[in-house]
């Protein structure tokens, strides 16, 4: 103890000067973020609640692949960013995506009919099933393709559908219908606290001044680091007196329990306020390259339905690396088939159900569900089985789309739960996780059953995504205690720092008096 007091002795000075000087700007920073910390949980605790956490998910009759290329030939359709069958409330339907920021397009698989303005139909069966609303009036619905305060960008997807109830509280759902996902839920409780937080956290009312917002809220967060550092120098040569009063005591206590969250805090949150605003952005959502084919490419003459009298989980139409149109189709059975003809093969394999893992109700959102489906490759020409599977995919769809060789990639695995590296936000799952010696530390997080680049993690991004994942939101917690219990510490941590902070005034005051 003595040799630790005798090398911080020499600081004792000038910390007590700064520690006085900034005493203030620290006060007034401190209880802005802590209050508008609070904000975050308090949303979660008493914001609106799903009634479902994952997309609707019925079996599909294969012998749908059959009437794929019809559909597209008899609506002249030649071109897509996306072709999948997903289930609706009309049954399973044909999805076409023709641009990314346009409306959808379904057809009857039945009678290859094209259904009129069906996305927003889509995107109300979606609303409903998230909200378990059935009978409930929808006042409005919209499309939007742009971030505003009541969606921010933190929920990644767009374009989505803002779906709004007519209930008392103006409940409004985000759908994105591509994934049949929620991306957001809100009210008009929700949507004040949101804006308070935003507004006070973050500072977005100076979005339109990013230099001076980065500079205003960069030097307070600089305060409150100076200011912690200060004060524990300040604690480890200072021994306390028994005449000192219980204000000065108090304070001296509790600057030994509230010293570490502080500066886990303030450094982490000015880390991430840099990165974000100066590190240049390599991440987000990334399409794959339109598919164009000729009709020849699309025979359904060799897709007889005797092949085809298996369930599926989804279909979706991709090329592979040699630029062959096939199909995918995702298999509920647990093992993948391995040789044969479309229909041996599946039937090789038996009728093994596969088991989801069930999650916590409000940890699911974030967790996910541990699944993962086989996949079974068929061309579109001529409807046998293709020796292919996701991993080959996804490596050449990196390949192709970054340019990344196959000679840097390290690892490659299947993600089918939001972790660390591939959050929530996301909402799409499974992905595949490819980990590259590159020259920024790729990380790329790819759907197999589009081919589309989910999300691109470099090294600079999660360098600083262990600091404000772990020091910021304490998710090292999370192997041992659940996000309720974490969020009711953290709020207890920072109602803390504000009395110790509010009592360092009390101090300051009495001694100028």
């Amino acid at each position: 103890m003595s040799m630790r007091v005798n090398l911080v002795k020499p600081l004792l000075k000038p910390a007590k000067k700064w520690h006085n000087r900034l005493a203030w700007l620290a006060f007034i920073s401190l209880f802005i973020w802590a209050l508008s910390g609070l904000l975050h949980p308090l949303m979660s605790w008493t914001g609106p609640k799903l009634a479902a956490f994952f997309p609707p998910k019925a079996p599909l009759p294969a012998s749908f692949v059959s009437q794929v290329p019809e559909v597209l030939k008899r609506h002249q359709i030649n071109q897509a960013l996306l072709v999948k069958v997903v289930p609706s409330i009309s049954g399973a339907v044909l999805q076409v995506t023709p641009d990314a920021f346009l409306p959808r397009r379904y057809f009857d698989l039945s009678n290859h009919q094209e259904l009129a303005n069906y996305d927003v139909a889509h995107a109300k069966w979606l609303a409903r099933h998230y909200t378990g609303l059935a009978d409930t009036e929808i006042k409005d619905v919209s499309f939007q393709t742009e971030f505003d305060h009541a969606y921010p960008w933190v929920n990644r997807l767009l374009p989505v559908y803002k779906v709004q109830f007519a209930t008392p509280d103006n409940l409004t759902i985000y759908v994105h219908t591509e994934t049949n996902a929620q991306a957001g839920l809100t009210n008009d409780y929700k949507t004040q606290v949101q804006t308070w937080f935003r507004a006070l956290h973050t500072w977005n009312w100076l979005d339109d001044f990013e230099y001076a917002r980065v500079l205003l809220i960069g030097a307070l967060m600089l305060v409150l680091v100076m200011m912690t550092l200060t004060g524990m120098a300040m604690v480890m040569t200072i021994k306390r007196s028994n005449r000192a009063g219980w204000q000065r005591n108090l304070h001296h206590l509790v600057a030994y329990a509230i010293w570490l969250p502080l500066l886990g805090f303030s450094g982490s949150g000015l880390y991430h306020l840099l990165h974000a605003s100066l590190a240049q952005e390599h991440g987000g959502m990334r399409l794959s390259e339109p598919l164009v084919w000729q009709d020849d490419e699309l025979n359904q003459q060799v897709l007889a339905s005797k092949d085809l009298d298996f369930m599926l989980n989804g279909l979706s139409l991709i090329r592979d690396p040699k630029g062959q149109l096939i199909y995918r189709l995702s298999l509920p059975n647990k093992a993948a088939p391995t040789a044969g003809h479309v229909h041996d093969a599946v039937k090789a394999k038996g009728k093994e159900n596969h088991q989801h893992h069930q999650a916590p109700a409000r940890d699911a959102i974030y967790d996910g569900i541990a699944i993962s489906d086989p996949a079974l490759y068929i061309s579109a020409a001529t409807g046998q089985r293709i020796p292919f599977d996701d991993e080959k995919l996804v490596i050449a769809m990196a390949s192709q789309q970054l340019g990344l060789p196959v000679e840097q990639l390290t690892s490659s695995q299947l993600i089918t739960h939001f972790g660390l590296h591939y959050d929530f936000r996301n909402k799409r799952l499974p992905v595949w996780q490819l980990d590259y010696d590159s020259e920024l530390g790729d990380k790329l997080f790819i759907d197999p059953a589009t081919g589309i680049l989910v999300d691109r993690l470099i090294d600079s991004a999660r360098y600083e995504g262990y600091s404000f994942s772990f020091l910021h939101k304490w998710n090292f917690t999370r192997p041992f205690m659940e996000r309720t219990t974490r969020d009711i510490i953290m709020s207890l941590v920072l109602g803390l720092a504000m009395l110790f902070a509010g009592v360092g005034i009390m101090l300051k005051l009495r001694r100028r008096s």
